[in-house]
């Protein structure tokens, strides 16, 4: 071996495992250890239940900001478009996790202003200060020096929430879930 050390986990069998639940697909490797697949397990546990969390989250904002049915305008270009179609645009972006979830700072977004010029952020800032001030801007930008540690039991409460909105709202505007 050249003087490397073993490996201590012995790999008893690889799969890939893909869950049709949220489209998340991750390698799930069976090691010697029993305490490395917990931890494995746990990692995926909580990431699916952060997509879950960020699907009902998303889904919440794009029917807040439709305007009429299933339409809605870009905050940032406003561009006019199927809320289907577009994004939940983070100003302060989701890396930040105190400013996640918060719901001032997400707003509907084209694909192109989200994806393309990466939120376009000169015009997504002027669009919250018009719409919510400059103190919440000067709040959501404070946020990118704070940390905030969620358990998968938050995770799963706020996708529970969310999803309880989501559905509320789009009865209100009379919009069906998709």
């Amino acid at each position: 071996m050249n003087g490397a050390k073993a490996n201590p986990y012995t790999i008893v069998d690889s799969t890939r495992a893909k869950s049709l639940w949220m489209g998340l697909s991750a390698t799930i490797r069976v090691c010697g250890s029993s305490s490395a697949i917990c931890v494995l397990e746990i990692v995926i546990f909580k990431t699916m239940k952060t997509t879950l969390a960020d699907k009902y989250f998303s889904l919440f904002i794009r029917i807040r900001d439709a305007h009429d049915g299933y339409i809605g305008a870009c905050s940032t270009c406003g561009r006019i478009g199927n809320i289907k179609n577009m994004d939940c645009g983070h100003f302060i972006k989701r890396q930040f996790s105190a400013a996640r979830f918060h719901e001032q700072n997400c707003h509907l977004q084209c694909k192109t202003c989200n994806n393309f010029l990466q939120g376009n952020d000169n015009k997504f800032k002027d669009y919250i200060t018009k719409k919510h001030g400059e103190k919440t801007v000067l709040l959501l930008e404070a946020s990118r020096r704070q940390s905030v540690k969620r358990t998968t039991n938050d995770l799963i409460q706020l996708a529970d929430y969310y999803k309880k909105k989501a559905i509320e709202l789009a009865k209100e505007k009379g919009i069906e879930i998709w």
